[in-house]
């Protein structure tokens, strides 16, 4: 049958049953001992096949008979139930041949991901425990599902960071990931106390690499700031005040220099009044006195009022505005207290 851009062949189950015992037969069964003249040669035992190390003779019995029952459901079509045998026999047995059925049942179920990792555990040990035409097979389904999936390189700086891909566990950071995904939407996942979960969606794309690069961003609270200093509109507005109430007493000082020229003017001149040219000098000195201080008393008020209206319009303006500022965590405090026994040392956060 075809699957993607390849064909796959099924094998009968008496090819890969047979090919299975000659892989129990070259790991647990003793060479005969040659007929001679004299005693017998010593029994000499062959060592286990790199897959059968460490595999008892009831384990290998137990995966063949299960390897078979699969074999069976794999010839009716039955690829649910023959990869449920199959991978029973694995967890007796981890042959690479059974990883091969395993391979081609997944890629029937249309499970390239799992697929792949059973091709690459069925080649794991080169060509010896695999039939040639399955071992030609394996290799170019590794190739094809290599195509099939997309594979996504996960960088992570943040010391301490927990990234989970699609709700597991994928790294602790700082590290580098990488990944064969299935083609499809992938959610991420990253989170680091004192730091926002980050949250990624990746698309994967059949036979498309890409590289994802995680960031965190601290933790933050919503503080009020405002454009200006608060004491700076009321300063200014303040001071305005002042330098307005400072021309109120220059004013009451020019009246009473205005005050004393007109009593000079009485007393000294005649009723009809004293010409220009002939006031007395200390009446021009009240005079001129007058109207100096009037003069500053009149820039006061107009300093102080232009004060006074900057500083109502800086109010208006400056008003507080909510950012967003780093959380910073407590630092512990560390103290130091002697005792009747020595001392003592606490850290308090």
């Amino acid at each position: 049958m075809r699957y993607g851009a390849f064909m796959l062949h099924t094998v009968a189950p008496r090819i890969l049953v047979a090919a299975l015992c000659l892989a129990l037969a070259g790991s647990s069964q003793a060479v005969a001992a040659a007929p001679g003249a004299g005693a017998p040669m010593p029994v000499e035992r062959p060592q286990p096949k790199p897959w059968a190390k460490g595999v008892s003779g009831a384990d290998q019995s137990k995966a063949q008979g299960l390897f078979a029952e699969g074999n069976k459901h794999f010839v009716a079509k039955d690829y649910a139930k023959a990869l449920a045998k199959y991978e029973a026999a694995i967890s007796s047995w981890d042959h690479p041949a059974i990883q091969y059925n395993k391979a081609v049942c997944l890629l029937e179920l249309r499970r390239p991901l799992l697929a792949h990792k059973a091709i690459n555990q069925a080649l794991r040990f080169g060509k010896g425990p695999l039939s040639d035409r399955n071992f030609e097979e394996a290799q170019r389904y590794q190739v094809l599902l290599r195509d099939r999936l997309s594979k996504q390189t996960f960088k992570c700086q943040q010391g301490g960071a927990e990234v989970k891909l699609s709700g597991k566990p994928l790294m602790t950071c700082p590290r580098t990931v990488q990944k064969l995904l299935e083609p499809g939407e992938h959610v991420v996942v990253a989170s680091a106390p004192g730091y926002k979960t980050s949250t990624l969606t990746v698309q994967a794309a059949a036979g498309v690499s890409n590289t994802v690069n995680i960031v965190l961003k601290p933790q933050t609270r919503l503080e009020e700031r405002y454009p200006l200093n608060p004491a700076i509109p009321w300063s200014v507005f303040g001071g305005g005040l002042v330098i307005a109430a400072v021309g109120i007493p220059m004013q009451l000082m020019a009246q009473s220099s205005y005050d004393d020229y007109d009593d000079i003017l009485r007393n000294q001149c005649p009723p009809g009044g004293c010409p220009a040219s002939e006031l007395p000098a200390d009446a021009v000195a009240a005079r001129d006195s007058g109207d100096t201080t009037d003069a500053v008393g009149i820039a006061m008020y107009a300093v102080g009022g232009a004060a006074v209206v900057a500083g109502i319009v800086l109010l208006v303006m400056n008003q507080p505005e909510e950012v967003e500022v780093p959380i910073t965590p407590p630092k512990p405090k560390v103290s130091f207290a002697p005792t009747l026994g020595g001392a003592s040392l606490g850290v308090q956060f």
